[in-house]
């Protein structure tokens, strides 16, 4: 038997703004390697998926971390 959970209305209206603004501090994000970083961008994803405002304060990288939609990181 296979269950399938489907929301009856979504769980974030169109015309909502960003309801909530996160700022996440950590000592390591991508593109440096580490488990760390790599559970601060899921976590700022899941946010900015939510369309939360998502700012990710890390260490200098010498090259630039990826570009997730909604999420800035400084």
């Amino acid at each position: 038997m296979t269950l399938a959970l489907e929301p009856s209305a979504p769980l974030v209206p169109e015309h909502q703004t960003a309801a909530v603004d996160w700022h996440i501090v950590t000592g390591e994000y991508p593109p440096e390697c580490g488990g760390v970083g790599d559970y601060s961008r899921l976590v700022a994803a899941g946010l900015a998926a939510a369309r939360d405002s998502v700012t990710v304060w890390a260490p200098f990288a010498a090259t630039p971390p990826p570009a997730d939609p909604g999420v800035t990181v400084r």
